[in-house]
């Protein structure tokens, strides 16, 4: 299964790795590109932007959020629903 993950603070990074073990192929995206850099080194798929990752992700589309609640929240989700909708009417 294919898995987006957005956010990758500690915990996120972790299970990132996990999912990757266990056999998801991981598509990874966080603002703070130390933390991409890091986690491409650890041979997952990351981008810098979100459009990259809407992109690199097969439909049906599955992301996971670890953000923080409130307004980062919002935003991410705001951010990702044009791409997301895009995705939708091709097929």
């Amino acid at each position: 299964m294919q898995i987006g993950n957005i956010g990758l603070g500690k915990m996120a990074f972790n299970l990132a790795l996990y999912l990757q073990r266990i056999g998801h192929e991981v598509v990874a995206h966080n603002v703070n590109t130390d933390f991409v850099t890091k986690i491409r080194q650890k041979r997952i798929n990351a981008t810098f932007i979100v459009e990259e990752l809407c992109q690199k992700l097969n439909n049906p589309t599955v992301i996971r959020l670890m953000v923080p609640k409130g307004e980062i929240a919002v935003r991410v989700i705001t951010s990702l629903l044009p791409f997301l909708e895009k995705k939708r009417h091709y097929h």
